[in-house]
C-alpha cells in the first residue's frame, strides 16, 4: 500500500488542506468530525509515494509553498498572512499601545514589535491547537467508555 499526499480543494479551486494518508477517503471522512471546512470540499487530488518519509517531505513542501487555508502544522506563514490581512499596521500599533496604556511606538520600532507579537500569537495558537486535539481525544475516550458501559 502506498502513502498518498492528498489535497482538498474548495470552490474556485481554493486549496483548503494538504495531508498524507494510506487511506485517503477514510481520512477525508474523519475530517468531517474535526474540521469546520469539510463541507467546502469540492475536489480531491492524490499523489502516490513509496515511503512515508517521502510523503511527509512532499506534504511539508506543499504546505510551505502552496499555503493551504486550513493546515495548521508547518503553515505559520499563512497564519501570519491571514492575521496581517485582517489588521492594518496602524491598527495593530494602536491596539498594542492601548493595551499597554502607552503611546504608539514610532515607525522604526513598529516592524519589530509586530513581528514579535505575531511570533507570540502563532506559538500560543499552536499550543491551543494541541490542547484542543488532546481534549477531543479525551472526550472521544469518555464517549467510548460511556457507550461500553451502556452496552453491558
Amino acid at each position: 500500500m502506498s502513502h498518498k499526499l492528498y489535497r482538498h480543494f474548495g470552490p474556485n479551486d481554493a486549496l483548503l488542506y494538504v495531508g498524507i494518508s494510506l487511506r485517503v477517503m477514510q481520512r477525508t471522512i474523519e475530517h468531517k468530525s474535526d474540521s469546520i471546512w469539510f463541507n467546502e470540499i469540492v475536489r480531491i487530488t492524490m499523489e502516490d509515494f513509496d515511503s512515508k518519509e517521502a510523503a511527509l517531505e512532499a506534504e511539508r513542501l506543499a504546505i510551505i509553498n502552496e499555503k493551504p487555508k486550513h493546515n495548521k502544522q508547518q503553515n505559520h506563514g499563512a497564519i501570519a498572512d491571514n492575521i496581517n490581512a485582517h489588521m492594518s499596521v496602524t491598527s495593530i500599533r494602536e491596539r498594542l499601545a492601548a493595551r499597554r496604556g502607552v503611546q504608539p511606538p514610532d515607525e522604526d520600532d513598529e516592524a519589530n514589535s509586530i513581528t514579535e507579537v505575531l511570533k507570540v500569537l502563532i506559538d500560543k495558537i499552536a499550543g491551543l491547537e494541541k490542547e484542543v486535539i488532546e481534549l477531543k481525544l479525551l472526550i472521544h475516550k469518555r464517549e467510548l467508555l460511556d457507550l461500553k458501559g451502556r452496552l453491558k
